[in-house]
């Protein structure tokens, strides 16, 4: 019975996503799923960015509640940049560096709120060590679709460097049982236009891996 009423208690979860709205609004869609079964979430996201989600059903006005952490101003950013979609790809660097700066914001906030959860992005490599020294229980949302991730290999193979798929070229043939296609996946694909869609996903990781976003 206890453990009954344990699983129905309602919990507090944080949202963190990527100051891109391509991160933003899959983060806000899975805070409406949470807070649909009966869970508080504090969605946290600099001014800027809340003012311009789209406005919440009023079922939700009482279980999400945005929490505003001013981005620090750097002069190599235009005036109330605080997204991607406000800088072009020669300032990503500096909005990280200011995305950085959230750091003691987002210490001070589960400090004083007490959450059960923190659901983040995979930007910022500060916040599971602050969560885990406050015992805060953490969890990597990441938006990108699982083929993706499955194409491109298991972590330890990307971490340490030893996929046999060295060049862009190497990622152009489409997993289709051929002698190419990377030794964890198996069978056969109908996909269209995959090289297309390799090389508008490295040129986009090279902006990222350059900016710090991923390294």
């Amino acid at each position: 019975m206890a453990a009954a009423k344990e699983q129905k208690r309602s919990l507090h979860i944080v949202m963190f996503p990527l100051l891109a709205f391509g991160h933003i609004i899959p983060y806000l869609e899975l805070s409406k799923l949470i807070a649909l079964k009966g869970h508080k979430i504090s969605f946290i996201s600099t001014p800027r960015n809340i003012d311009r989600l789209p406005k919440l059903p009023p079922i939700f006005a009482s279980s999400i509640n945005f929490v505003k952490i001013p981005l620090p101003k750097l002069d190599e950013l235009p005036e109330n940049a605080e997204a991607t979609m406000d800088i072009n790809g020669g300032q990503m660097d500096y909005l990280k560096k200011a995305f950085d700066g959230l750091e003691s914001g987002l210490t001070r906030f589960p400090e004083d709120s007490d959450p059960d959860w923190i659901i983040y992005d995979f930007a910022p490599h500060w916040l599971p060590p602050i969560a885990a020294r406050l015992g805060v229980s953490r969890a990597f949302f990441l938006i990108i679709n699982a083929w993706f991730l499955a194409f491109f290999g298991p972590a330890d193979a990307m971490i340490s460097g030893s996929d046999y798929r060295t060049k862009p070229e190497d990622f152009m043939v489409p997993p289709n049982g051929s002698s190419s296609t990377p030794k964890w996946l198996t069978g056969a694909t109908k996909l269209i236009g995959w090289s297309g869609r390799v090389r508008r996903t490295i040129r986009a990781s090279r902006i990222f891996t350059v900016a710090g976003w991923c390294g």
